[in-house]
């Protein structure tokens, strides 16, 4: 079974949004130990 999605117009204009978040996170957010 193969399931395909692709984001919609309105869902790609959120990359920005998602990727700022990201980039908090990675600042931010202390890396798990391991």
């Amino acid at each position: 079974v193969r399931i395909e999605y692709r984001l919609t117009e309105k869902g790609r204009a959120l990359l920005p949004v998602v990727e700022a978040v990201a980039a908090w996170a990675e600042e931010w957010i202390p890396a798990a130990a391991g």
